[in-house]
């Protein structure tokens, strides 16, 4: 049931932007723009958020970006008896706020503009780990009931002394859009837009030991799961305008979109050295236990907000710093498809990502 509606309200969505973006396309005519406009001398300051010359822009923007904790997945516990507390989770770690850009170029057509733009993020990252003086950590992945030994998580074993998981993420974002300025208040934006989400997810277990201060490990099991996402699609949203003063305005944001999305995701069960269990009856010599892959297609939504103070330091160039968020689902994440190689591979292809943070930049009109 709310499969359907989920459904249902995607595809009105995805009606609502083709009618907006027909009646956008239609009122798109750059030849309405005069040859008295050609110059941007008339415009007066670019902090007012009107213009009515032909000029081009260039906009060169620092982000600051955290991303929201995954969805939560138990994965070690400090004992195998059941009902004992897990001592680390999908959600132990924590993600920093990372650096990334955004360049954005634009040609001013009058109230009409056309605009292209990218950023990209490369280096979210979370690591957690647990350790125990006795070796009696266990995964919950480990072969019980609910993962039978056929399942390749038997390779985890039991009774170790430490466990640690990394996790990383990387965003690419293109988009072209058109914007037609109704008035000094409103802007209305229509385009398409690409996102390409990455996404890793590493957990180890096995005997650590750190002599001499220098981490190393022995006896290791690694589970590895890699995810990608990439989205295409077509985005509708406004902007609002507010003057405080002659060289200072105020601009509140926000677009939303409709997606296809592409899917894919590897998993790999390995040893990083020769494992001997007897009482298990296994003895391995460091090599792949599991591995599989899948790809599939679905749909994804978006939804962007963000504030933006623009204050104008010359007639040509303004200084932006602003706030944003963004909330992207339908996406593959890494550490949602663990459970899933219990019964197979297919893609869990229903996360959700938030982004949120500062930027900070230039605007330069030419």
């Amino acid at each position: 049931k709310e499969r359907t509606q989920t459904m249902k309200k995607r595809k009105l969505l995805a009606q609502l932007i083709v009618l907006a973006g027909v009646a956008f396309a239609g009122s798109f005519n750059p030849s309405a723009v005069s040859a008295g406009d050609a110059s941007c001398d008339s415009c007066g300051s670019v902090a007012e958020c009107v213009c009515d010359c032909i000029s081009w822009y260039a906009r060169g923007e620092a982000l600051f970006l955290t991303r929201d904790a995954p969805e939560r997945l138990d994965l070690i516990q400090d004992d195998y008896l059941p009902g004992t507390p897990p001592v680390l989770s999908t959600r132990s770690g924590d993600f920093s706020f990372e650096p990334g850009f955004r360049v954005t170029l634009g040609r001013q057509l009058g109230p009409r503009a056309i605009e292209a733009s990218y950023f990209g993020l490369y280096n979210w990252n979370s690591f957690a780990e647990v350790d125990s003086a006795d070796p009696d950590l266990d995964s919950l992945m480990t072969a019980d009931s609910f993962h039978p030994m056929t399942s390749p998580f038997v390779y985890f074993g039991r009774d170790f002394d430490g466990a640690a998981y990394f996790a990383e993420t990387e965003v690419h974002n293109v988009e072209l859009n058109l914007r037609r300025q109704y008035n000094s208040v409103f802007t209305l934006l229509a385009g398409f837009r690409y996102i390409h989400v990455g996404d890793s997810f590493e957990i180890l277990t096995g005997e650590f030991y750190e002599p001499d201060s220098n981490f190393q490990y022995e006896g290791i099991r690694g589970y590895d799961t890699d995810t990608n996402s990439d989205l295409f699609g077509f985005q509708l949203g406004g902007q609002l305008n507010y003057n405080v003063g002659a060289d200072l305005c105020v601009e509140l944001k926000g677009k939303a979109g409709l997606h296809l999305g592409r899917y894919g995701q590897k998993q790999i069960i390995y040893a990083y050295s020769d494992i001997d269990d007897p009482v298990a009856g296994y003895s391995y010599e460091g090599d792949v236990f599991f591995t599989a892959s899948d790809h599939a297609w679905g749909m994804a939504s978006t939804v962007d907000v963000g504030a933006t103070a623009v204050y104008q330091v010359t007639d040509n160039v303004d200084f932006r710093i602003g706030y944003e968020a963004m909330a992207w689902s339908g996406l593959a994440l890494a550490p949602e498809q663990l459970n899933d190689s219990v019964d197979g591979t297919e893609t869990h292809r229903d996360g959700i990502i938030v982004l949120s943070g500062a930027t900070v930049g230039l605007d330069v009109t030419y």
